[in-house]
């Protein structure tokens, strides 16, 4: 009973494969590597019980590979024992939890994105570019504000991070791994900085929002995101 719950509810479909650019397949892909190591250790062993026999000596890192003089049943082997060292390395599940906390909000971007370029869209709602130019129902606020919510710690999508480190609060977690809570703070200002580049700072509107910041110290979130984001990608 216990083999066939875990199959129906974590293995039930295959993940998409993630491809650079497409935030629709790596989005769905990080759903389930996050669901699968978030329950137990079993997708380790699984996996391992499955391809583990295809294992042969690998490079440091995939980057390292020379394709041009392997077989394609070499490299197949390398990338299997690639794999199963990243699954087995105490970072794994942490940084597969960052990077999907952090696309969250790219990927709530690009559904809006592909839902405003319909061939027939509502007529009753305002032309999609009239969004993007008022901070009230431009969707990049949204992003930002959620990423500004990882970034303080206010959010409560990280327990995800600490809860399965053993810590019972942010505060704690980030106090004893100031290692992981660097590279994940890292990781979400990156998607902040993305996030600016392509839906605000393209359509001119950070130099509406950047003197209300400026003058306004009881500004937070979204606004305070927007500004501090400028002020990195002018460095």
């Amino acid at each position: 009973m216990m083999s066939r719950a875990f199959v129906r509810l974590l293995l039930s479909s295959l993940p998409t494969k993630p491809e650079d650019g497409k935030w629709t397949l790596l989005g769905p892909c990080l759903d389930f590597m996050v669901g699968v190591l978030h329950v137990n250790t079993s997708f380790t062993m699984i996996f391992v019980a499955a391809f583990g026999a295809m294992q042969t000596d690998a490079p440091a890192s995939d980057s390292n590979i020379q394709t041009d003089t392997l077989t394609w049943h070499e490299m197949r082997g390398i990338r299997v024992t690639l794999s199963c060292t990243y699954l087995h390395s105490p970072e794994c599940r942490h940084r597969l939890t960052t990077l999907a906390l952090s696309v969250e909000g790219v990927r709530y971007l690009t559904a809006w994105g592909l839902r405003k370029s319909k061939d027939f869209p509502d007529p009753c709602e305002h032309p999609a570019i009239f969004s993007l130019c008022l901070q009230k129902s431009n969707p990049a606020s949204v992003t930002l504000g959620f990423v500004a919510s990882l970034l303080d710690g206010s959010s409560s999508r990280l327990a995800l991070l600490f809860r399965p480190a053993g810590f019972k609060s942010f505060a704690d977690w980030h106090d004893s791994s100031p290692g992981q809570a660097s590279y994940s703070r890292a990781t979400f200002f990156s998607c902040a900085a993305w996030s600016y580049r392509r839906w605000i700072s393209k359509y001119g509107t950070c130099s509406i929002y950047e003197p209300f910041v400026c003058a306004n110290p009881e500004a937070t979130g979204y606004t305070c995101i927007v500004h501090l984001t400028g002020i990195f990608l002018s460095l």
